[in-house]
């Protein structure tokens, strides 16, 4: 059983026993408690962290900090001793300095940085630590703010690469070459969804790059929307490195849709790049 009561004043004061009692008769009675109420407690001897906490100074609590072995637990050490104690912020960069020095990240003190709100690099490193994969799931794919710059093409294991890798088609060629009703319909579930991820990433992106632009080129072909396929195409920029990236793709484009353009010269484009 657990009390909770407050003393008007310091002095000796008696704790009422707990009584039990059966038909209005006392049958049992805990023993009396005898507290001796103080203003402030007295430590004689610091021997663990809490002593440090509250009997010490601040700096006693940082050469604590710096020297002792904070994984080990240490004298009693525990972070949620101290962290009400980070609502000062001297103290917090003081603390956050003696941590980086050690090489040491407790997301528990890293959190304070949102309280005070002074330092974004100490925010960033809070979001780089703790679980980002998460936050970038709910983020889409791409989103930028002074504490977060996401972009799911960018990340190695995000979603861009996963279901952006650019596959050929069977049958290659499309069983119909002429549309049926006014919709566009993909018969190829793969594909379809490949398309489909594929718009709803560019639609939460300020502009395509040229790189997305070639692979949008490439679905629109697909589809056989030739003449789009083509006019996107031609407002492209040229990729400026010989061995630049989608070099090779670029240029068996070009080459391609001149078999659809480029009668009157004989093919000339195709046979030049060929």
């Amino acid at each position: 059983m657990v009390f909770h009561f407050y003393f008007p004043a310091k002095g000796e004061f008696k704790h009422f026993p707990t009584n039990v009692s059966t038909n209005g008769v006392v049958t049992a009675r805990g023993g009396a408690n005898n507290m001796k109420v103080v203003d402030s407690k007295k430590i004689d001897k610091i021997s663990s962290f809490v002593d440090v906490i509250h009997a010490g100074t601040q700096q006693q609590v940082l050469d604590f900090l710096r020297t002792e072995n904070l994984h080990a637990g240490a004298k009693g050490f525990c972070w949620d001793d101290m962290l009400f104690m980070l609502r000062d912020r001297p103290f917090f960069d003081k603390v956050i300095a003696v941590l980086a020095e050690r090489l040491i990240y407790e997301p528990q003190v890293w959190q304070y940085a949102f309280y005070h709100k002074h330092d974004v690099q100490l925010m960033r490193e809070y979001i780089d630590m703790a679980q980002p994969d998460r936050l970038f799931e709910s983020l889409g794919a791409k989103f930028s703010c002074s504490l977060v710059e996401h972009d799911c093409q960018d990340d190695h294991d995000g979603v861009w690469d996963s279901h952006s890798t650019h596959l050929e088609y069977h049958p290659l060629v499309n069983g119909r070459a002429h549309s049926v009703g006014n919709g566009k319909t993909i018969l190829n579930a793969t594909f379809r969804a490949t398309y489909d991820h594929f718009l709803s990433t560019m639609v939460q992106k300020p502009a395509p790059t040229g790189e997305e632009r070639l692979a949008l080129v490439y679905y629109l072909q697909l589809q056989d929307r030739m003449q789009e396929a083509i006019e996107l195409f031609n407002s492209l920029e040229e990729p400026s490195k010989p061995m630049g990236t989608l070099r090779v793709q670029y240029d068996y484009l070009k080459a391609y849709f001149d078999f659809f353009s480029g009668q009157e010269d004989n093919f000339k484009v195709a046979r030049r790049i060929v």
